[in-house]
């Protein structure tokens, strides 16, 4: 990871985490929240909470694990699972991914928000990242990063960056599009 240690930050516990601040300049911070909201609810985040000045939600993607075994490896797939936090003032966002966790694929988990209910498990409740129900098997992805398990040994951290940056080039799209008024 050596390459990429500017992408990943290590905060006060450890904890992987990637934070980035993007500028919209002469964007106001209604219009850039209006269009984050938009945003996010297209690209299937769950909004946890919003105000004029911030927005959490959770997010879901796919990640695959190679796992070395003997000479042979084996690649897992899971969703993984973060919590995201944007701040918005004029002209500019700053947006924080962390507690990035790892939930087997073959477990459904299909919506995640404020008093959602879970489809797959029938469960209700208020949803974060860090309260995924102790019954569903969930992996921290900062233990593979402590083990310093690279991209040369996994795809894990790849799949992560590439989801991240593909996250960030989305919101710069959108946020940067002139407003259809048909």
């Amino acid at each position: 990871m050596s390459a990429q240690d500017e992408k990943y930050k290590l905060d006060e516990n450890n904890s992987v985490y990637f934070e980035e601040i993007l500028d919209f300049e002469g964007m106001s911070s209604e219009e850039l929240h209006k269009r984050l909201i938009k945003t996010l609810k297209i690209s299937d985040y769950s909004l946890l909470y919003q105000d004029e000045n911030e927005i959490y939600a959770v997010g879901k993607f796919e990640v695959r694990l190679r796992k070395h075994a003997l000479i042979f490896f084996k690649t897992d797939e899971y969703n993984c699972l973060y919590d995201l936090k944007i701040n918005i003032k004029e002209g500019k966002i700053k947006f924080k991914a962390t507690n990035f966790f790892l939930v087997p694929l073959h477990i459904k988990i299909s919506t995640f928000g404020l008093g959602s209910h879970n489809s797959s498990s029938g469960l209700t409740g208020i949803w974060s990242t860090t309260k995924i129900p102790l019954d569903i098997p969930k992996i921290s992805l900062d233990q593979y990063y402590k083990k310093k398990l690279n991209k040369d040994k996994n795809l894990l951290f790849d799949d992560v960056e590439n989801n991240i940056d593909a996250f960030k080039e989305r919101i710069k799209k959108i946020l940067n599009e002139d407003e259809d008024d048909w």
